[in-house]
C-alpha cells in the first residue's frame, strides 16, 4: 500500500544471503531499487538483484557503484540495504568510517 513517500533502495547483497528476502518487504513501499556490487566480497549481480527488484514492481537499475545511484536519485528517502561491507563503504565516504 502506498505510504506517500518516494523511497530509493540501493542494495548489495552477499552471495550467501537471501536477496529476495530481503527486498521483498518493501514491495509497494519502495519506488525504486538501485542494485550496486559489495567490492571485494562474492555478491549476488547487481543485474540479478534489479530484477528482483522490477518482478516486485520496483523501477529497478544495475549500478556500478553507490555514487552511480545516488547521482540518478530523485527519490525523497533513500536507504543503503544489505551488506555491512556495503554499509561501511557508505560511511567511509561520507567521512563516517565504523569503529
Amino acid at each position: 500500500k502506498e505510504r506517500g513517500v518516494r523511497l530509493h533502495l540501493i542494495t548489495g547483497v552477499l552471495a550467501n544471503k537471501d536477496a529476495r528476502g530481503l527486498i521483498a518487504p518493501f514491495k509497494g513501499i519502495a519506488t525504486k531499487l538501485s542494485a550496486v556490487p559489495v567490492l571485494g566480497h562474492p555478491c549476488h549481480p547487481p543485474e540479478e538483484i534489479a530484477a528482483i527488484g522490477a518482478s516486485l514492481g520496483m523501477a529497478s537499475v544495475a549500478e556500478p557503484d553507490v555514487a552511480a545511484a545516488l547521482a540518478g536519485s530523485d527519490e525523497a528517502v533513500t536507504l543503503i540495504l544489505g551488506s555491512l561491507y556495503l554499509a561501511g563503504v557508505v560511511l567511509a565516504a561520507n567521512g563516517q568510517p565504523p569503529d
